[in-house]
This record gives structure tokens, C-alpha cells and sequence, in this order.
């Protein structure tokens, strides 16, 4: 266990030296100087949430990416409200991706051999299902939320990739 603690603090550490660093498409870099806008290479989302039989929900996360993914934390919003129970399939572990969950929402996946996640081959977010996430949700039936997170990707040698993270709109059953 002590194991996973320094490769997570090692994960962190890289991704919070190589913040500022930002990959943009070439037409991007291309833009002048005093623009501002960064387009994304990322896209992180929700393509459903389902319910469960023993009344907790399962989450199927997807992530549309122009560029090879080297690994991903995702906090979930708003906080306090999603509680992870189990984490798993998805292309993270097709690749064997080490995934991590916590009570307080956040979510840790990477690549132990350096495995990077492929470019996206398709536009479709449920052909690209990052994982699942088996959760509770907490509120009373009928209860609307807005489910999102916030999230820092990393691609090749820990540069922080720009990232759209889409809301999903959810009705408590």
C-alpha cells in the first residue's frame, strides 16, 4: 500500500510542476500572443448514470482526447455529493491503468508501464468509456443535480493537456 502512496505522490508532484505547461493544437500555437483562449484536446463527461439493484448508481465516465492521455485525476462536483464505492472497466483497465477512488470524490487513474490512452478513434462518448464508477449520491428522490468535475490530464511526459469538462443533469430516483 505504501507503494501506491509514492507512485500517487509522484503523479501529483509532476502534475502540479508541469501545470503551466499547456498543449494546444497547432492552429492554436499559430494564434497571436495576446490571445487568451485555449481550445481543448480534451473532452471528460458523463455518458450515463444508472441505477443499481441494491439502490447505489453506477457512472459510466467518458473521455474524447486528440491526444494520447498518460494519466487523469477528476474531483467530483458538486463535493460531497457523489461518494465512489469501486471503480473499474472502461479502457482504463483494457490498458491496465492503476484506478483509484476516495470518499471525498476524487478519482486517480495512470499507467504503471507508461501506457498511454490512444486518441479517441471514434466521436461517440459511450465507444469511450474511461471507467465506471460505482457510487452514492446524496439527496432525496427527485432531488435535480448538475454532476461534473474537475479534472487535470496529463499526456506525454506529465505536460498537462487542456481539458472540457461537460456537466450532466440528473434526477435522483
Amino acid at each position: 500500500m505504501k507503494k501506491y502512496g509514492i507512485v500517487f505522490f509522484i503523479f501529483i508532484f509532476t502534475l502540479a510542476v508541469t501545470q503551466d505547461k499547456t498543449v494546444a493544437p497547432a492552429s492554436e500555437k499559430e494564434s497571436a500572443p495576446n490571445t487568451p483562449e485555449i481550445i481543448p484536446v480534451v473532452e471528460l463527461g458523463i455518458d450515463s448514470i444508472t441505477q443499481n439493484k441494491d439502490g447505489s448508481y453506477q457512472i459510466a465516465v467518458y473521455m474524447l482526447n486528440e491526444q494520447p492521455v498518460a494519466g487523469y485525476q477528476m474531483d467530483f462536483l458538486p463535493a460531497g455529493v457523489v461518494t465512489p464505492l469501486s471503480i473499474h472497466g472502461g479502457v482504463s483497465e483494457e490498458l491496465g491503468y492503476m484506478m483509484k477512488s476516495s470518499e471525498n470524490g476524487k478519482v486517480l487513474g495512470f499507467s504503471m508501464q507508461g501506457t498511454p490512452i490512444p486518441i479517441a478513434a471514434s466521436p461517440k462518448p459511450d465507444k469511450n468509456i474511461l471507467y465506471y464508477l460505482d457510487v452514492t449520491i446524496d439527496g432525496k428522490a427527485g432531488r435535480e443535480l448538475m454532476i461534473s468535475f474537475d479534472s487535470v490530464v496529463a499526456g506525454s511526459k506529465g505536460i498537462k493537456l487542456e481539458a472540457a469538462n461537460i456537466p450532466y443533469r440528473f434526477k435522483l430516483k
